[in-house]
């Protein structure tokens, strides 16, 4: 789906081609997770413990916005089109299906640390998501470039595909900026741990 170039949306690109799992697997993901400790919103880092300083597995590749910060993914990552200023990159399936998508863009002046788990849902639902659920947030998180804040949650975009995404902010010294990690439900355990690492390696 094409993304409004408007200034609040630079930091939500959507993946473009259309995924359609199944609702109730979206609820039974939601549900597993909330099990493993991330189903109630907190200002503590419970549930974010791989934000965390630590070496960039072999074979990892790093791209660099404009703006100077930093993302690191794995191989087989692929780049795709997005934004002016931004970088993304996606893991697809067989069939050119997304299977995991990352996202660095530089963040926007409404985008604070400590409202940021309620800004994030709040614009996912103004970008006309729908079934938009926060699973778990947390704030005070120390990246390597910075303090960041992070929300994890889950959404149905326009063209009914189902996505759970990591959205963090990372507030460096000279500038502030937005990692999204994010798969469909019935990938989320298979590349979860791949997302994680990469937005743990943002530098800013």
């Amino acid at each position: 789906m094409a993304v409004p170039r408007t200034e609040t949306a630079i930091s939500s690109v959507r993946p473009r081609r259309e995924l359609r799992p199944a609702l109730a697997l979206f609820a039974v993901v939601a549900a597993c997770l909330a099990v493993a400790g991330c189903g109630s919103s907190s200002t503590t880092p419970a549930g974010f413990a791989w934000v965390k300083a630590s070496a960039t597995p072999a074979g990892w590749h790093q791209v660099r916005i404009p703006a100077g910060d930093a993302i690191s993914f794995p191989p087989g990552w692929r780049p795709i089109r997005t934004d002016h200023g931004t970088a993304s990159r996606a893991l697809l399936g067989g069939h050119g299906q997304f299977v995991g998508y990352l996202n660095l863009t530089p963040s926007v002046p409404q985008e604070k640390l400590r409202t940021w788990a309620r800004f994030r849902v709040d614009h996912n639902g103004d970008e006309n998501d729908t079934h938009v659920r926060a699973l778990a947030s947390g704030r005070g998180l120390h990246f390597a470039g910075g303090q960041g804040a992070c929300v994890r949650d889950g959404y149905m975009t326009e063209s009914s595909a189902h996505f759970i995404e990591i959205a963090c902010l990372i507030v460096g010294q000279h500038r502030s900026v937005v990692g999204v990690g994010a798969a469909p439900p019935e990938a989320w355990h298979q590349v979860s741990a791949q997302l994680e690492r990469a937005l743990a390696s943002i530098r800013t």
